[in-house]
């Protein structure tokens, strides 16, 4: 193997020794006694209720509904957040009508506006993805704003110069300069999309990660209950690893975060 193959794979298996550690603490915590099973059953135990739940099909389709829910409002937040932040960096009265709704609605905690949600849109599908729709919107909307707003003057400057005007100076400078921020804010956006439609599922129901977690405590299995938390942990590693994986095929030019990523 590659010299830097190796590096890589030590530096990504040095990356594991603090959640091993923490799961063999875990672990003899449990088994020497020191606290009741039923408040921290062994990992072990946590493990084997997880490979249950994928093999009878519980956790693939638990975790499906959720995945479906998460992607289709972070897919709404982004086109629109994205459309919304180079709208307010380019249109003055776009900026002036959207700067109190952004200042007004980023700080807010919409998981506070789930019981509205569902009395607006039901209990299923619709509440959580407009919830998690919303709540995405706002980091994309404002990381796309600060990127197509502070972008290299000079490059614009020289764009202009050799004759790209109006659509044609957005198409071809405007956006690609403003991709990378909008990759920004999705990531920033990514696990509240999770955490939002995990959080709604164990408040509003209709099944998901957060449903089968809820389930659990309803009737003290607390495996169940750690088993659909080490779910999510892992869903959402991935995830971001996804999206870190997918900035490097589709913005090969632009190496900002790089470093900070890797």
């Amino acid at each position: 193997m590659h010299r830097g193959g190796v590096s890589f794979a030590m530096h990504r298996l040095t990356g594991l020794l603090p959640i091993l550690a923490v799961a063999v603490l875990w672990e003899a915590v449990s088994r020497l006694g020191l606290t009741s099973p039923v408040l921290l059953p062994p990992f072990s135990v946590v493990i084997q209720r997880l490979a249950r739940l994928t093999v009878t099909g519980e956790l693939p389709w638990a975790l499906w509904v959720t995945t479906y829910r998460s992607f289709i409002g972070l897919f709404i937040a982004a086109v629109v957040g994205m459309a919304v932040g180079l709208a307010m960096a380019r249109v003055l009265s776009v900026r002036w009508f959207f700067n109190p709704v952004v200042a007004v609605g980023f700080p807010l905690p919409t998981i506070t506006l789930l019981p509205a949600f569902t009395i607006w849109f039901g209990s299923g599908d619709e509440s959580k993805i407009w919830l998690v729709a919303l709540t995405c919107f706002f980091p994309i909307a404002v990381s796309t704003f600060e990127g197509a707003r502070n972008m290299n003057r000079q490059l614009l400057w020289s764009a202009q110069s050799m004759g790209s005007h109006g659509i044609a100076l957005f198409r071809r400078v405007i956006l690609p300069a403003s991709v990378p921020f909008v990759f920004s804010g999705v990531r920033v956006a990514l696990p509240l999309a999770v955490i939002v439609t995990f959080v709604a599922e164990m408040v509003g129901g209709g099944g998901g990660l957060g449903f089968l977690l809820i389930y659990g405590y309803r009737f003290l299995q607390t495996p169940t209950v750690l088993a659909a938390l080490v779910a999510v942990l892992i869903f959402g590693v991935l995830l971001d690893q996804l999206l870190l994986w997918s900035r490097r095929v589709f913005l090969p030019w632009d190496a900002s975060d790089r470093a900070r990523d890797g």
